[in-house]
């Protein structure tokens, strides 16, 4: 049997060899001959496989599995990060309040953001923007105090 043919110029490389060179299962890659995800042509009941189009295919399933270890340690971090903060908190009614003091950050960003708007609308100074801000604090700070 011959391991390589010419097939409309293109260069096919017999299956198994094929399979063989890349590391895959000759039947795994039959089945991305059938399903045409590869470049193949069936002659004289024997697939021979265009080598380049196998390694383009190995690549980017290589690449996926990249990103999916890449997205299985950013996720494994973040699990480890929220034990860590879990571990310090005396109860699990206390990883809410780290999560709601989170989301008190985020909505002061937004509120910041949304005053700046406000100042650069309305053309006021930043000195008024600050004074009320200013007199907005004490009067909490006065509510919290005992």
């Amino acid at each position: 049997m011959l391991e390589t043919i010419e097939v409309n110029g293109r260069d096919y490389m017999r299956l198994d060899i094929a399979a063989e060179i890349v590391g895959y299962s000759v039947q795994y890659v039959e089945q991305l001959a059938r399903g045409k995800w590869i470049e193949a042509s069936y002659i004289q009941t024997m697939y021979y496989v265009d080598i380049d189009s196998l390694a383009s295919f190995v690549s980017l399933v290589e690449a996926d599995k990249k990103e999916a270890l890449q997205a299985q340690s950013r996720h494994e971090s973040a699990v480890s990060i929220l034990g860590a903060t879990n571990q310090n908190t005396s109860s699990a009614d206390d990883a809410w309040i780290i999560l709601s003091k989170t989301g008190i950050v985020t909505t002061c960003g937004l509120l910041v953001g949304l005053l700046t708007w406000t100042v650069l609308e309305s053309s006021l100074q930043w000195q008024d923007l600050q004074s009320g801000i200013m007199a907005s604090t004490g009067l909490l700070l006065d509510m919290w105090r005992p």
